[in-house]
C-alpha cells in the first residue's frame, strides 16, 4: 500500500461515518444478540437494548458528521446517553462518553491520539459499573484498548490497525465463554461483548471499503442455543430493570452510585455533570426514583419486568396469544402470574410526583396518602410510548396481542392504545371490555384459561365479547368526601349524606360508565345488606358463578363479603384483591367492588353458549 493511500488521521466526518456504519451493523444483529443473552439476567433483550442505544446514530448519520472529531464525538456521546437502554447499552453509551472526553480538544487525531481516547473510554466504562465482571463487554473493550495502546510509534494507518485490532477483540470475545460459569455451561459468548465486536466489525468495513461489505445475514458466534430449557429464571433476585435519565447541575455520579448500591444490582451510572443515565436491577423502583429526584429532574424513566420477560422467553407459556391489561384491571398477583398477564401501569400524580401504579407506589401507600391529605391524586391516561414499548416486546414474542383497556367513558386511554397499535402488525387487538376493576379481572381470567387451552384467536375474541356482555359489577363507597373532591358530588350533598350515614351503591352500565344504582341507609351495615340483596337479585337465574372482590385499604370488609358470598351463593370461584388507584382516586379508601360472571366453560359444556352462532361476525373476519 502506498503511503499516500494510508489513513493516517481521522476527522469528525470520517469518525462519525465509521461509528454510524458500526451502529447499523450492530442494529442488524439484534435478534442474534437477544438469542444468546444470559448475563446479567437471561431476559433476551441485550440486542434490543444495544440497538436502542445506537438507533439515533444509525438513523440520522448526517447530524453527527461534524468537521472536527471533538464535535462529532460530543454529539455521539449525547445521543447514546439519551438513548441508552439496558446494562450493555448503558456501558456502550459510557464508552462513547469517554471517547468524547478523550477527543474533545482535537480537530482530527492520529492513531496514538485515538488510542489514548479509547483508553479513557475503557476506564470510564468500567468506572460506571458498581460491580464490574470479567468476561463481559468491559473485558473486550479493555483488551481492545490495551492492544491499541501497545502499538509501536511508527506512522499508523487506521485501516490497517483497526483490522488487526478487530482480531484481538474477536479473540477476547471467544474467551468470555471461559471467564463466566453461566456462559461456559451454555457454550455462548457474552451478548454485550458480541454486540461491541459487531460495532467494531461495521467500523472496520467502513474504514476499509467506505461501507459495510460483510454478509448481512452472518450468524452470531453460537447458533445452537440450548440453555433456555435449563435456566431457572426464579433464581433472579431482582424483578425490575429500572432506568432513568436525570438533568441538573453538577450532578455527582459517585454519590448516586453509593446511594443506589444497596437497592439492587447491575448498577450503571453514566453521563456528564448535567445529564446522567442510571440503570439498576431492583425490587423497589420507587425508592430508586425517590433518590434520583434529590439529584435532578427525571426526564426519562423506564421499568421492565424481567421475571415476566424471562417467563415469556424461556417459560412454558403459549406463544400464540398474550393478554395485556392496564392496571385498572384488578387481579391478585397469583392469577396474573398463572395466566402470564402483562400489565401497562397508569401514571398517578401524588403530591406533585408522578408514580406508576404497581411499580413505584403500593396501594397501601396510595390510600394512606388519601387519608392524610386533602389534595386529590390525579391519574393520567395510558401513554402511547408505554404501550409501544410493551407491544415491541409482545409483538416479537407472540403471534397475537390482546389488550383489555379501561372503558372509553372513564378514560381516553383506549384511544392512545389504538394509536400505538397502528405502528405494529395487524395481530394486535385493543379492546374496551365495557367494565373495569374486578369485572375486567374476571374477563381476564376467562381469556387466560382460553389461551392455556389453546383456543384460536377468534374463539378468544368471541369469549371476550360474551364475557363483556354478561359480567356485572357493583360498588359501595365508604366516605362521600372523595366523590366530592373528584367533582362527582356537591359539597352540600356530601355533608348531608355523611350526616345521615347514606351510602351510594354504584354499578357499571353496558357502555362501561359508572352510575348510581341506589342509596343505602344505616351506614356500612346498610350498604352491606343492600349490596348482598342486589347480588341475590342479579344472580337469581345464574349458576356456576365466579366472583371477584376488590377493596381500597379495607381487607377486613372484603373478607366479610367473601364469607357471605360463599355461604349464600356457593360460587364456582372467588378471589379478593386490591382496588387499583385508578378507580380508588375517585372513590377513596374503604371502597368495595364486587363483580360476578358465569363460568364460560361450564356454560359452553351445557350448550348454553355457542360462540360461532352468537358471534358470527368474529368468525367471518379475516385474521392472520
Amino acid at each position: 500500500m502506498r503511503n499516500d493511500d494510508k489513513l493516517l488521521s481521522l476527522n469528525g466526518v470520517q469518525y462519525a461515518r465509521a461509528i454510524t456504519a458500526g451502529a447499523k451493523w450492530l442494529s442488524d444483529r439484534e435478534k442474534q444478540l437477544d438469542d444468546i443473552n444470559l448475563f446479567p439476567v437471561p431476559d433476551a433483550d441485550t440486542g434490543t437494548n444495544m440497538k436502542g442505544t445506537v438507533v439515533l446514530l444509525a438513523e440520522n448519520p448526517e447530524y453527527y458528521q461534524q468537521p472536527t472529531i471533538g464535535e462529532a464525538s460530543q454529539r455521539i456521546a449525547e445521543a447514546t446517553i439519551v438513548s441508552a437502554k439496558g446494562n450493555s447499552g448503558s456501558i456502550l453509551a459510557q464508552f462513547f462518553q469517554g471517547m468524547s472526553e478523550g477527543l474533545e480538544s482535537f480537530e482530527s487525531v492520529n492513531m496514538d491520539q485515538f488510542a489514548s481516547a479509547v483508553k479513557i473510554a475503557s476506564v470510564r466504562a468500567r468506572e460506571a459499573i458498581s460491580d464490574p465482571k470479567e468476561g463481559t463487554i468491559l473485558t473486550v473493550i479493555q483488551d481492545w484498548s490495551n492492544y491499541l495502546c501497545t502499538l509501536d510509534n511508527q506512522e499508523k494507518d487506521f485501516t490497517d490497525y483497526f483490522q488487526k485490532s478487530l482480531h484481538i477483540a474477536q479473540e477476547s470475545l471467544q474467551r468470555t465463554k471461559e471467564q463466566m460459569e453461566i456462559l461456559r455451561n451454555a457454550n455462548v459468548v457474552d451478548a454485550g461483548a458480541q454486540g461491541f465486536v459487531f460495532l467494531l466489525e461495521g467500523i472496520v468495513d467502513s474504514l476499509s471499503h467506505g461501507s459495510i461489505q460483510r454478509d448481512r445475514w452472518a450468524k452470531a458466534t453460537t447458533v445452537d442455543i440450548k440453555f433456555q430449557q435449563d435456566f431457572d429464571f426464579e433464581d433472579t433476585q431482582f424483578r425490575f430493570c429500572t432506568e432513568a435519565l436525570i438533568s441538573g447541575h453538577n450532578i455527582n455520579k459517585t454519590r448516586i452510585k453509593e446511594e443506589l448500591t444497596n437497592v439492587g444490582d447491575s448498577l450503571v451510572v453514566i453521563g456528564s455533570e448535567t445529564k446522567v443515565r442510571i440503570h439498576v436491577h431492583t425490587n423497589d423502583p420507587g425508592k430508586v426514583y425517590a433518590i434520583l429526584r434529590t439529584y435532578g429532574t427525571i426526564i426519562q424513566e423506564k421499568m421492565d419486568d424481567m421475571h415476566q420477560q424471562q417467563q415469556d422467553t424461556y417459560g412454558n407459556v403459549s406463544r400464540d396469544i398474550v393478554l395485556i391489561t392496564d392496571t385498572s384491571c384488578d387481579l391478585p398477583e397469583d392469577l396474573i402470574k398463572k395466566y402470564n398477564i402483562h400489565r401497562i401501569p397508569f401514571g398517578i400524580n401524588v403530591g406533585g410526583i408522578t408514580h406508576y401504579d404497581e411499580r413505584t407506589i403500593t396501594n397501601e401507600e396510595f390510600y394512606q396518602y388519601m387519608l392524610e391529605h386533602e389534595d386529590l391524586p390525579k391519574t393520567s391516561q395510558i401513554g402511547i410510548s408505554d404501550t409501544k414499548r410493551m407491544l415491541q416486546w409482545t409483538d416479537r414474542n407472540f403471534q397475537h396481542s390482546i389488550l383489555l383497556i379501561i372503558p372509553r367513558p372513564l378514560s381516553a386511554s383506549i384511544d392512545n392504545v389504538k394509536k400505538a397499535a397502528q405502528s405494529f402488525s395487524s395481530n394486535i387487538y385493543p379492546i374496551d371490555p365495557k367494565t373495569l376493576c374486578v369485572g375486567s379481572g374476571l374477563i381476564a381470567v376467562e381469556v387466560g384459561k382460553a389461551i392455556q387451552k389453546g383456543r384460536s384467536i377468534k374463539e378468544v375474541l368471541a369469549i371476550i365479547q360474551w364475557a363483556s356482555e354478561n359480567v356485572m359489577q357493583a360498588f359501595t363507597v365508604e366516605n362521600l368526601v372523595y366523590l366530592m373532591r373528584g367533582g362527582r358530588l356537591s359539597k352540600g350533598k356530601m355533608f348531608l349524606g355523611n350526616l345521615l350515614h347514606l351510602k351510594p351503591i354504584l354499578h357499571v352500565e353496558k357502555d362501561g360508565s359508572l352510575h348510581q344504582l341506589g342509596t343505602a341507609l344505616g351506614g356500612s351495615k346498610g350498604a352491606q345488606k343492600k349490596m348482598l340483596k342486589h347480588i341475590a337479585s342479579a344472580t337469581q337465574e345464574m349458576e356456576h358463578i365466579r366472583f371477584g372482590i376488590s377493596h381500597a385499604l379495607d381487607e377486613k370488609k372484603a373478607k366479610w363479603y367473601q364469607d357471605k358470598i360463599q355461604k349464600l351463593f356457593h360460587p364456582a370461584s372467588i378471589f379478593v384483591t386490591d382496588i387499583s388507584p385508578t378507580l380508588g382516586t375517585h372513590s377513596g379508601p374503604g371502597t368495595i367492588a364486587i363483580a360476578w360472571l358465569p363460568d364460560f366453560e361450564t356454560m359452553e359444556a351445557q350448550g348454553k353458549v355457542n360462540l360461532r352462532n352468537q358471534y358470527p361476525s368474529i368468525f367471518e373476519s379475516t385474521f392472520r
